[in-house]
């Protein structure tokens, strides 16, 4: 028999073996589709917009009340709660009602203006990556734009200008140009990361499986003797309609 044939009549052997075993139609059809279907729709209005958080304000001043309005004023975060201790908003936070909190103590206005370093703390939720990655963005950015703006205070009290102000406060300026994904959108992250992935995972796991459960249905010899007793034979067309499929 020839290479063809052989091939051929392996490549026949196997179409009836896919079709019945409907291990395949699930893993190699129904679940990609779901997959990719899953993925491209997580998150298809792009990034995650107001994401609930909450303070808490022991110090109730002009500075971190400013600083709560410019929390709220982010794209990714919204301010929902206020909170009368530490012990409540940690509750909060464990109850899924918040993704994080600032935490501001008291006399924190006048220890910034006396320039004796309050600490501002900030608590965030990593159960969701996504989630507890930009709000951990905004907290942070939060806590260093408060010094910044003491330190602007200062130095134009002490006379000096707009533009030392912004040199000494930010050195290098930086003009971000996303490659490829100028919007920021998660979506296409995920798209072009998981689903290729997930879609990998499934070749491996299925033609793995192909392969053992000849071994395990003891129906090797009887592929090997179709080949002609040539591995090469074998798996070329075993694996052909696989490959078709995917």
């Amino acid at each position: 028999m020839s290479f063809t044939k052989r091939i051929i009549q392996i490549f026949l052997r196997e179409c009836r073996r896919l079709k019945e075993n409907h291990i395949y139609l699930f893993s190699m059809v129904i679940f990609p589709i779901f997959v990719t279907f899953f993925f491209t729709s997580l998150m298809n209005e792009g990034q995650p917009q107001d994401m609930p958080v909450g303070v808490v304000d022991l110090d109730n001043s002009a500075t971190t009340r400013k600083l709560t309005r410019m929390l709220d004023s982010f794209q990714s975060t919204k301010v929902v709660a206020h909170y009368p201790n530490f012990e409540e908003a940690r509750l909060a936070m464990q109850h899924n009602e918040i993704y994080g909190f600032l935490y501001f103590p008291q006399n924190t206005a006048s220890d910034l203006l006396a320039s004796r370093q309050p600490k501002v703390s900030y608590y965030y939720s990593y159960a969701s990556l996504t989630a507890g990655s930009l709000v951990f963005k905004d907290l942070k950015t939060v806590a260093t734009l408060g010094t910044a703006g003491v330190g602007k205070s200062v130095m134009s009290a002490k006379g000096y200008t707009d533009k030392q102000i912004a040199t000494f406060l930010q050195p290098i300026a930086i003009d971000l140009h996303p490659v490829g994904n100028p919007w920021v959108n998660y979506n296409i992250y995920l798209s072009t990361m998981l689903v290729p992935t997930c879609l990998l995972l499934f070749i491996f796991l299925v033609t793995a499986y192909s392969m053992g459960s000849e071994l395990k249905m003891d129906t090797a010899r009887e592929l090997m003797k179709c080949a002609g007793n040539n591995p090469c034979i074998a798996i070329i067309g075993k694996i052909l309609p696989h490959t078709i499929i995917w």
